[in-house]
């Protein structure tokens, strides 16, 4: 059986001094290892001038939204796209709040289109906020990994814990930003099922138990021990591979 490809959708960095020839899209190599590493094909996914290309996504039997600084229309519009379609996915820090901007995007706009999308990530407060204790190091410049984790509490009721087995985890943690809990409130697609000792939401799934799709805010590519999420990714992107024949 051929390898499920896994679409990794890129961060872009804009120079803000106009220097065009320093704009820059990137893809985490501890991603793309990890995803190579248990059994899939990473490729990169990325929107030139954050034009979003359904095109693009049609190649891909899973998608990871890798972390970033800051979400994207083209990212809400990709995620969209795999929740509509039940494509495998897992969305890491900045790509679990795109999860939840998509999903505060169907709360709150009749239709989704990149012009309405503007304006609710341009107001991301109304489903982030500022955390001030997640980030202990440069998360550009990190070398004491276990200086970066923390402690998570997992729902016993969920498929983050049918994964990990455990109530408890430590996870590496390097986040500025945070989803805010009465986001998920009124949610019908996701619900939280961890969170940090200080109430801080560190994941969400969807209320679907026959569809992979799990966001974490913390970082699982930087701990070779915690690829379990990878695993189970490149599973249910397999079988999606073979209902895609």
């Amino acid at each position: 059986m051929s390898k499920p490809i896994i679409g990794v959708i890129s961060n872009r960095n804009i120079n803000e001094e106009g220097r065009t020839f320093q704009n820059t899209t990137n893809f985490s190599s501890l991603v793309c290892e990890s995803i190579y590493n248990m059994g899939g094909i990473p490729i990169g996914i990325f929107f030139p001038n954050n034009k979003f290309d359904i095109d693009l996504l049609k190649l891909c039997d899973g998608f990871v939204f890798q972390g970033g600084s800051k979400i994207e229309t083209s990212q809400i519009l990709a995620a969209n796209y795999a929740v509509s379609n039940r494509i495998p996915l897992l969305g890491i820090c900045n790509g679990m709040q795109t999860l939840a901007g998509e999903d505060y995007a169907l709360q709150s706009l009749k239709y989704i289109t990149p012009d309405n999308l503007k304006l609710l990530i341009k107001n991301e407060e109304h489903f982030l906020y500022k955390v001030d204790n997640h980030n202990k190091n440069n998360p550009f410049y990190i070398q004491n990994i276990e200086g970066c984790k923390h402690n998570i509490n997992i729902s016993k009721y969920s498929r983050l814990y049918d994964l990990i087995r455990e109530k408890n985890k430590l996870v590496t943690s390097v986040h500025e930003y945070a989803v805010k809990d009465e986001l998920l409130h009124n949610s019908s697609d996701f619900f939280v099922s961890a969170r940090s000792d200080d109430g801080v939401i560190e994941a969400i799934e969807t209320r679907d138990p026959n569809y992979f799709c799990l966001g974490v805010q913390y970082h699982p590519e930087l701990d070779y021990t915690d690829n379990v999420l990878f695993i189970n990714l490149v599973n249910e992107s397999r079988k999606q591979k073979v209902l895609k024949r």
